[in-house]
């Protein structure tokens, strides 16, 4: 089964969203990121703390934590956002906008973008999942793949699209 199907910035920061949400490193990543930030908040907090009512000062903290943990996820997306431009205004290849070409079969996962084609085999592939507008292939490491619905042609092609990974992973 192939697929064509290229990506934008909407389709990557979806991708991300679900990393974040689906794999051990973007769950650490979060709590990393959340953890800093409380650090600081904390430190902030003792200073103020040392001058100011010790009660009202705690009830702030507890806010702007809570604020801060609802928000972990959009911060790391509105860093990805911001990464991703700076990179695609580097890339002289092109390779941000290029069509891909998927290929699913009993020897794995390929991926031709370009001139350039990756090849993995299903143990590499440690989770699959789909929403409304997209197809997930989350890999092992930091590289996965989101294919836009509207890269299939019918209904139920998603459906048979993530059969047939769900076939040949071991």
């Amino acid at each position: 089964m192939r697929i064509r199907y290229t990506n934008t910035l909407n389709h990557l920061v979806a991708l991300q969203k679900f990393a974040l949400r689906h794999t051990e490193i973007g769950k650490k990543m979060m709590l990393h990121r959340f953890i800093a930030v409380e650090s600081i908040f904390l430190f902030i907090a003792i200073l103020f703390a040392v001058n100011h009512n010790r009660f009202m000062v705690l009830l702030v903290f507890l806010a702007v934590s809570g604020l801060a943990w609802l928000f972990r996820e959009r911060s790391v997306l509105l860093q990805f956002k911001k990464d991703f431009k700076r990179e695609r205004r580097k890339d002289d290849t092109g390779l941000f906008d290029k069509e891909r070409i998927m290929s699913v079969g009993p020897g794995g996962l390929t991926v031709d973008i370009g001139d350039q084609r990756s090849h993995y085999t299903w143990d590499q592939v440690k989770h699959t999942g789909k929403d409304q507008k997209h197809v997930y292939i989350i890999l092992s490491g930091v590289l996965h793949y989101v294919i836009p619905i509207s890269a299939f042609t019918g209904d139920h092609d998603p459906e048979a699209f993530l059969e047939a990974i769900a076939s040949y992973r071991p």
